[in-house]
């Protein structure tokens, strides 16, 4: 899981993410896939969740 939190922020440059902890702001995909076939997988996103909530497929679509 820290793999795919914390480090992949850290990577990313994206300062104050990548922690799942109670009460922070849940910011996360689901993709059909397992970790091996990832990031090739990341256009079949599944569902975009941002602050806890799903976002509309119409809004990750165009994405």
């Amino acid at each position: 899981m820290q793999t795919a939190t914390s480090n992949g922020a850290k990577l990313l440059g994206i300062e104050g993410t990548g922690l799942i902890a109670r009460g922070r702001p849940a910011q996360f995909i689901v993709a059909r896939a397992t970790p091996a076939m990832l990031p090739r997988k990341l256009s079949y996103l599944e569902a975009i969740y941002l602050d806890g909530e799903p976002c509309d497929k119409a809004y990750f679509n165009k994405i």
